[in-house]
């Protein structure tokens, strides 16, 4: 089935405009049908009573061909007393139209319509026939008929006039209903003060309204939640600190190998819950339209150099590698605090899962810069590609920082490769385990 490339009021338009044209031809049709039928029903009643005046006169008139008709009945018609003989002779070719009683209708080629009257005299029948416009006296008045409006200009008019009553109608909808699509795109970027003009159509009112109770309420819950993110560090790092301090004068105070052991184990924690508090605090700022506004600070930044700085503080296993595959020419222009999230998260992710080898391999093609990390782990399951970017999402049951981690890593990413106007797609790698590709426009 061929599909139009059209929008929805394009093809309500189209419609429109289709429906109106086949409406006015139906009515032209049907309206030309009508009036034809009462033209006849006009003309036989007018012929009907011509022939009765005639009737009164025959007397007089008796021996004349012609038989001049009173105004304003002469202007339109004619009327002729003639023999069954002459009558056969003059209308041979005339179109028969129907008989009633004593009278025949015919029509000219041209159309005009007759009337003969065969039982006026005993000798003659009378004629009654519509004049042409050539036999019609100059001066005098006449009506308007439906000829005189079959042109291409009153088809014209008609259809720009009905078109123009229901054009103004559809566009006022058209442009409630962008307004409604605006405000949501601008709600789904992450303005979350966008709301939509309730003071619409019905029953696109009820969509707005609805809209706004949504905005509302999804607004309300972004707030306590960065309420929730911006308390949370802050009321778990003093008592942290705390801990940590008793843990310092504890070890000062003991000799007790077992309790030296705790208190590094305590320490391990406290590092543990600082990392996630720093987590938490970054992808609160990744997700969030207003904090995201201290990171606006774009530079032009080549990847080879940038990923090789990074690399450069990174501790790799003796037992494991790293490999690079950077092209030259690989440019974007973004903040570096978001590509430095994303090189950084996928490195150390690529590290924990691999067991020898890290691949890092960026190219251009297609005016987009390919950014991929992959490793060869034990790789991850189909079905669980989209859960590895949920926060504090695990695919396995280990609680350790070996193979868990906190769980905020690839969300994190995920954020701020999405900041970046960016795409990430996770896959399996050709070393075996999990590759992740990060796309991002190339700065041209």
């Amino acid at each position: 089935m061929i599909r139009l490339p059209l929008s929805l009021f394009s093809r309500l338009y189209l419609g429109v405009a289709v429906v109106m044209l086949c409406s006015i031809v139906v009515t032209r049709l049907v309206g030309e049908m009508v009036f034809k039928k009462e033209e006849f029903t006009h003309f036989s009643i007018t012929a009907d009573y011509l022939k009765d005046l005639a009737v009164q006169d025959v007397s007089k008139h008796s021996e004349q061909y012609d038989y001049q008709l009173p105004p304003p009945f002469s202007f339109y018609y004619s009327a002729k007393f003639i023999s069954p003989q002459q009558w056969k002779k003059l209308c041979q070719s005339c179109l028969f139209v129907g008989r009633s009683d004593s009278v025949e209708y015919y029509e000219f080629v041209e159309g005009e319509r007759i009337a003969y009257f065969s039982t006026v005299t005993s000798m003659r029948g009378l004629l009654i026939y519509e004049k042409t416009d050539e036999e019609r006296v100059e001066g005098e008045e006449s009506e308007l008929h439906i000829d005189e409006l079959d042109s291409p200009f009153f088809l014209i008019l008609c259809l720009v006039l009905i078109f123009v009553s229901l054009y103004w109608p559809l566009k006022k909808m058209h442009r409630q209903i962008y307004g409604l699509n605006k405000a949501q795109k601008r709600f789904g970027r992450g303005d979350m003060s966008a709301r939509a003009d309730e003071d619409i159509l019905r029953p696109l009112n009820d969509i707005a309204i609805s809209f706004n109770n949504m905005a509302e309420a999804i607004d309300k819950s972004v707030k306590e939640k960065e309420v929730f993110a911006h308390a949370i560090p802050h009321e778990i790092r003093t008592p942290l600190s705390r801990i940590q301090l008793a843990a310092g004068l504890l070890r000062q105070q003991s000799s007790d190998d077992k309790v030296a052991a705790l208190l590094d184990d305590v320490d391990a924690y406290i590092v543990d819950i600082n990392e996630l508090i720093s987590q938490i605090v970054n992808f609160s700022k990744l997700t969030n339209s207003k904090s995201a506004e201290y990171y606006q600070n774009y530079e032009t930044i080549f990847l080879s150099d940038f990923i090789k700085s990074r690399m450069a503080l990174v501790t790799v296993p003796s037992d494991k590698s790293i490999a690079l595959n950077i092209c030259s020419e690989a440019r974007i222009t973004t903040n570096p605090v978001y590509l430095r999230l994303v090189v950084d998260n996928l490195i150390k992710n690529a590290l924990i899962y691999a067991n020898r080898q890290v691949n890092i391999i960026v190219y251009v093609e297609s005016g987009e810069v390919y950014m991929l990390v992959e490793d060869d782990g034990v790789g991850i399951d189909s079905t669980s590609y989209e859960t590895v970017f949920i926060p504090f999402a695990r695919l396995d049951s280990s609680r350790s920082r070996k193979t868990g981690g906190i769980g905020l890593g690839l969300s994190i990413t995920k954020a701020a490769v999405l900041n970046m106007r960016g795409t990430i797609d996770v896959g399996h790698s050709a070393l075996g385990g999990a590759s992740f590709t990060v796309t991002m426009p190339l700065d041209g």
